[in-house]
């Protein structure tokens, strides 16, 4: 990943083909405020908005707390994800950005349509590891008790 201006970046991909999947996953999810805009794709880059802000496990560590409103964020956008159809509904936390006005962007989905994900084992697992997991999921079960439900089944089976 280069930055090119204030505004974009260039991704360059060593897999064949991880360039248009991932393309493919920004086009489709266009329309959603939580993906960064893609400007131009080739065989082996994508030029796209360049996301100011910091990698959620970052903010957290700096943070030291899980607020209501960023824990809402991050089941708007895991809900957006499902919305748009995308297979994998999950970020790791590093993927996910926090602005400084709050809102949040979620970068890296080559694997969008490649693996399915019936909840989101990896933001779940970062954010136990930061000892964050049972605030988010109080904060779930609040705003979306029949999504709290069918994630908790989920990963109760895996």
């Amino acid at each position: 990943m280069y930055k090119l201006s204030h505004d974009t970046c260039i991704k360059i991909y060593k897999k064949r083909g991880d360039a248009r999947e991932e393309a493919k996953a920004l086009k489709h999810g266009a329309g959603t405020n939580y993906l960064p805009k893609l400007y131009k794709t080739g065989q082996n880059y994508n030029v796209m908005e360049y996301i100011e802000g910091k990698p959620l496990d970052v903010y957290l560590k700096q943070r030291k707390v899980l607020s209501k409103e960023l824990a809402k964020e991050l089941v708007l956008m895991l809900k957006d994800l499902e919305h748009i159809k995308f297979n994998r509904i999950d970020a790791r936390l590093r993927h996910i950005f926090v602005k400084d006005d709050q809102n949040i962007k979620v970068i890296d989905h080559v694997s969008a349509f490649r693996y399915k994900t019936d909840y989101p084992i990896h933001l779940y697992r970062g954010l136990k590891k930061l000892g964050y997991l049972t605030v988010f999921l109080q904060q779930l079960e609040k705003l979306d008790p029949p999504l709290f439900k069918r994630w908790e089944k989920a990963r109760m089976h895996k």
